[in-house]
C-alpha cells in the first residue's frame, strides 16, 4: 500500500517538472521570437539580426550557444546559407514549429530583398 503511494506521489512530482518545463520552455520561445522581430525590424539583416540578438542572452545559456552555433556556421560552413544556419538554432536548442515557420517567413523576406536587388540593379544597367 506504502509504495502504491509513493509511486503515485512519484508520478505526480514528475507531471508537475513536466509542466513547469513546458512553460518555462514556452516563455524562452516567446522570448526568442520578440527579440528576433525586434532585432530584424533594425537590421533588415538575418546575420546582423543574430548578431544583435546573442548580445540578449548569458555567455554559457542554451540560447547563446545555440545562436553562436548559428553564426558560426553563418562564417564557417561550406553553405553558410541562412536556412542551415536557423536549423541551428532549431536544432541546438528550440524545438519548436513556431520557430521553425517565424525562420522560414524571414529566409523568405531576405530572398524577396535580394530578388529585388537584383531587378534594381539590372535596370540601372
Amino acid at each position: 500500500m506504502i509504495t502504491i503511494g509513493i509511486g503515485c506521489l512519484i508520478v505526480f512530482l514528475y507531471l508537475i517538472a513536466a509542466v513547469i518545463d513546458s512553460a518555462l520552455f514556452r516563455k524562452k520561445v516567446k522570448k526568442y521570437m520578440q527579440l528576433f522581430t525586434q532585432s530584424y525590424d533594425k537590421t533588415q539583416n538575418i546575420k546582423k539580426t543574430l548578431e544583435e540578438l546573442i548580445t540578449h542572452y548569458k555567455p554559457r545559456s542554451k540560447e547563446y550557444l545555440a545562436i553562436d552555433d548559428a553564426l558560426y556556421y553563418l562564417e564557417h560552413s561550406i553553405a553558410r546559407d541562412y536556412k542551415g544556419a536557423l536549423d541551428c538554432i532549431c536544432d541546438g536548442y528550440f524545438e519548436s514549429n513556431k520557430i521553425r515557420r517565424m525562420h522560414k517567413e524571414y529566409i523568405e523576406r531576405e530572398r524577396i530583398q535580394f530578388r529585388n536587388l537584383l531587378t534594381t540593379s539590372a535596370k540601372k544597367s
